[in-house]
């Protein structure tokens, strides 16, 4: 009875084991840890941002939060997509800006503060 129990408590493990590693790893919003303050711009379109992050290996994402005049009063203002086009989910997004609040306080000057708060407003 023992070695069924041991028996069915691996295969368990292992099935566990298996659906972890086959599960995509959701994206992570906190692994970054400067804002690249020379690749941040505000779009001609009336509004939206553009601000560029960078994790500790050096590796820089992009995200862009829909602001423009032709998009106001829609579902697509204040979407805020990544540089692979992946619209952040609500959530995604909250995490993404609470970070991005402790982020600023690294930046160099002022203008990079002020434009992380407009980009989290």
């Amino acid at each position: 009875m023992l070695k069924h129990f041991i028996a069915i408590a691996v295969a368990v493990l292992l099935s566990q084991t298996a659906y972890s590693q086959t599960k995509p790893r959701p994206a992570m919003y906190t692994d970054y840890t400067a804002i690249v303050e020379d690749k941040c711009a505000i779009l001609l379109d009336g509004g939206s941002m553009m601000l560029t992050v960078r994790n500790a290996v050096g590796k820089e994402t992009v995200f862009f939060i829909n602001r423009g005049l032709d998009v106001k009063n829609s579902p697509k203002y204040n979407q805020v997509r990544d540089d692979k086009g992946h619209k952040l989910s609500d959530s995604e997004k909250q995490q993404l800006f609470a970070h991005l609040k402790t982020l600023k306080t690294r930046c160099r000057n002022k203008d990079c503060a002020e434009f992380v708060d407009l980009f989290v407003r």
